[in-house]
């Protein structure tokens, strides 16, 4: 854990009541992989067990007032507080463990892909057959998490437009629906890479940059909050409720710092 996550532990440990400073606008919350091993994990922060995992769904249903959504177009309310799930990578995990949790609970998620991963058989990510099994589930939204996994920012403008292609064609040839979302790898993102996914055929796509979305967040570079391996059930709710934001200060921004 790094000094930004001790003071925040410091500061809200015993914070008492924090669900009165609950901020509105849309939350994505993002995993990776859960009851598995994460890729190039080696501090073991994006693998949490199932049942944290199902934990931290349970403890958000004593709040009725807090919606859940799937990502998609015109979500954002900045009067409410809505909340979205998020899984990067395409962890088989997420097919064993989370997919039948969320449709137990009956609660909408994406999950963005690396398609050379499904293509090259990568150990521990789904393969095309588990690709489409996956998408039979009632409440799940598949995407793009680009071709190779690389940084979308360091690529040509040529490598970039078939990177960002491929992929996407790639998941629809396969499940025969359109992909019109992504997930930036390693939040890897600018104006070039916003424009370029935009004019690829993807009408929304999330960033790292940890924070809450409000209605004029741009619906190519949206927000999304990191769970950890570490994050119990206190600590989750204080990041789903806004006490954890102000790491924006400390991260880079594809909008404001281009």
């Amino acid at each position: 854990m790094n000094w930004k996550h001790k003071l925040s532990h410091y500061i809200f440990n015993k914070a008492g009541s924090f669900y009165k400073y609950r901020r509105s606008g849309l939350r994505i919350l993002t995993y990776h992989s859960i009851g598995g091993s994460a890729y190039l994990d080696k501090m073991g922060l994006y693998t949490i067990s199932a049942r944290n995992f199902e934990e931290q769904i349970k403890s958000l249903s004593k709040y009725g007032d807090i919606l859940f959504t799937k990502i998609k177009d015109k979500i954002i309310d900045s009067t409410k507080l809505k909340i979205a799930f998020s899984f990067d990578d395409g962890y088989v995990d997420n097919l064993k463990y989370v997919a039948p949790i969320m449709e137990k609970y009956k609660l909408h998620w994406n999950i963005y892909v690396v398609t050379d991963f499904i293509k090259n058989n990568k150990k521990g990510f789904m393969s095309a057959s588990d690709l489409r099994e996956l998408s039979m589930y009632n409440y799940v939204t598949i995407g793009s998490h680009g071709k190779s996994h690389l940084p979308l920012s360091k690529f040509t403008k040529n490598n970039l437009q078939t990177e960002l292609f491929d992929s996407k064609n790639y998941l629809e040839d396969l499940l025969g629906v359109k992909i019109n979302s992504l997930s930036y790898p390693f939040g890897s993102a600018n104006q070039n890479v916003m424009y370029t996914a935009k004019d690829t055929g993807y009408s929304i796509a999330c960033s790292s940059y940890p924070n809450i979305n409000h209605a004029d967040r741009s619906i190519m570079c949206l927000c999304r909050t990191p769970i950890f391996s570490y994050d119990n059930v206190k600590t989750f709710l204080q990041k789903t409720f806004g006490m954890w934001d102000w790491m924006r200060y400390f991260t880079y921004d594809p909008i404001s710092n281009d």
